[in-house]
């Protein structure tokens, strides 16, 4: 137990980059024992461990020295799970739908949520819940002790609930590590272990709380109300475009572009679950040094042309530009291109685009 104990301890206070959170722990209200009372300690941990490792749907929350560290959950029939980390900007919080691939995102800082498809990966959560259940895994070495009867409270549920110690055989470790099961079911309910450790001053007490909803699913109001998330990415054609927000709204910004092929057509938008997002930007240095690309057609949404964007593209020789509010061109867009490289822009356009690229300092043609 030893073992188990100090592993859990390592890979929560190390391995987690949370910020603890105020938080009432489930505190145990002993119900009395019968003197008298027999309970068969062995037996009875060991269904508890057998119904976590066979329950399709639980949560639990992580609890270090009466303050949250994180509550996650996880349901095996509808592939979703949570999770509520602290941090110090405020709950992180979690929705995860395996089965779509589709994470939603609480933001604290601007109280938003968002929705992230495909790439999101969920292993933090589900090691850290796996390692929560690590705790219970029964050892033949282990003497258990029946405390009594005591009502635990976990997710404002009641629970009435045997206390059952585990009882070290090496002394002077320290450590007490008590398991709280239902009397009804034998579910396991909670785990509590304290040990003076040298990690932490004054000793750890480690809390498990485990909880079971009927089922997990995304809310409603969580997905009616998310937006793309920044950062977000896709690759068309060699081209990577990655999601930032503009005036608060999500947008895609050409953000890698410096292994394409020869001809190269910037997107008007790109489709995200059946909604069309526009791409408003080419990012500073996106095609830096791209020995391959001849010509460029830019989509007709693009508002900005970073710095350097085609900084040193040698071989570049005709742009294309079809954005219809183009404001921004920055230093050197163009620097570096083909000697002859032409720029086209609509006639109607032909004034205002001359003019910011003129200030680029880029050194191209502008044509009509």
């Amino acid at each position: 137990m030893k073992r188990v104990i100090l592993g859990m301890l390592m890979v929560i206070v190390f391995g987690c980059n949370v910020q603890a959170a105020q938080f009432s722990k489930a505190t145990p209200v002993r119900v009395g024992a019968d003197p008298a009372e027999t309970v068969d300690v062995k037996a009875v941990m060991s269904q508890a461990e057998n119904n976590l490792n066979n329950a399709r749907v639980y949560g639990v929350e992580i609890i270090m020295n009466d303050e949250l560290l994180m509550d996650v959950a996880i349901d095996q029939n509808t592939k979703v799970i949570y999770g509520n980390i602290p941090s110090e900007d405020g709950n992180m919080i979690l929705w995860g739908d395996t089965g779509k691939k589709m994470a939603y995102l609480y933001d604290a800082k601007t109280q938003k949520w968002y929705f992230s498809p495909n790439d999101t990966d969920f292993s933090e959560l589900e090691k850290q819940k796996d390692t929560a259940k690590q705790t219970v895994q029964t050892e033949n070495a282990v003497k258990y002790q029946y405390i009594g009867k005591v009502t635990m409270t976990v997710h404002e549920q009641a629970v009435e609930c045997y206390q059952i110690r585990a009882m070290e055989s090496e002394p002077g470790e320290g450590s007490t590590c008590d398991y709280y099961v239902s009397t009804n079911g034998n579910q396991m309910i909670s785990t509590v272990i304290t040990m003076q450790s040298g990690y932490v001053s004054g000793g750890v007490t480690m809390q498990m709380n485990f909880y079971y909803p009927e089922s997990l699913s995304v809310p409603q109001n969580v997905i009616a109300n998310a937006t793309l998330a920044p950062g977000y990415s896709v690759v068309k054609n060699k081209v990577n475009y990655k999601v930032k927000e503009v005036k608060g709204q999500p947008v895609f910004c050409v953000n890698d572009a410096y292994r394409t092929g020869k001809n190269v057509k910037i997107l008007d938008s790109i489709m995200v679950c059946g909604k069309a997002y526009p791409v408003y930007e080419i990012s500073d240095a996106a095609f830096l040094g791209n020995a391959k690309v001849k010509t460029v057609t830019i989509g007709k949404n693009v508002q900005v042309i970073g710095k350097k964007a085609f900084y040193k593209c040698k071989k570049l020789s005709t742009v294309k530009i079809n954005a219809g509010n183009l404001k921004k061109v920055g230093k050197y867009a163009f620097k570096g291109t083909a000697r002859s490289c032409k720029v086209k822009v609509a006639k109607k356009k032909y004034k205002k685009y001359k003019k910011l690229i003129s200030r680029a300092k880029s050194g191209v043609i502008v044509t009509k």
